[in-house]
């Protein structure tokens, strides 16, 4: 009967080491779910930030012969969209910057004649007695929403 109520003893022991042993367990586990989801709260944020940088942007610059000798208008130019856009994008543009002679009538225009969303061509031209020795201008172009 010793070796039996011996074998209780030990056994009783080895249960109550067992339940400290996982309720030490639980309190890790608890502690790894904690680091965890901050973990994938940051991996979240960083996910976000990628999924932004990969938005299409407005792109701008300009454009436009200004030289002596004086070019010879009219000019059509090409822009190429770095990167291009997925599809035909919003454009503005806006005279910068006009050069002419002071004793001629100052004419000229500038127009989009052609645009995908990989480029624009546009033309600058002068006309009459107009004399120009340079036209540039500014641009911006955008996608467009849907709203």
């Amino acid at each position: 009967m010793v070796c039996e109520c011996e074998d209780k003893i030990s056994t009783d022991r080895y249960v109550i080491l067992l339940r400290e042993d996982v309720t030490l367990l639980k309190s890790k586990l608890v502690n790894v779910n904690a680091a965890l989801e901050q973990r994938m709260a940051s991996l979240k944020e960083t996910v976000s930030g990628i999924n932004t940088s990969l938005e299409e942007k407005c792109q701008s610059g300009e454009f436009g012969p200004h030289h002596n000798p004086r070019p010879s208008y009219p000019v059509t130019l090409t822009i190429n969209f770095q990167p291009a856009f997925k599809s035909k994008p919003a454009i503005v543009y806006g005279l910068k910057v006009l050069d002419s002679a002071h004793n001629t009538n100052v004419r000229v225009s500038g127009s989009i004649t052609e645009m995908t969303n990989a480029y624009f061509k546009f033309k600058i031209s002068e006309w009459a007695d107009t004399v120009m020795y340079g036209a540039k201008f500014s641009w911006m172009a955008c996608p467009k929403t849907n709203t």
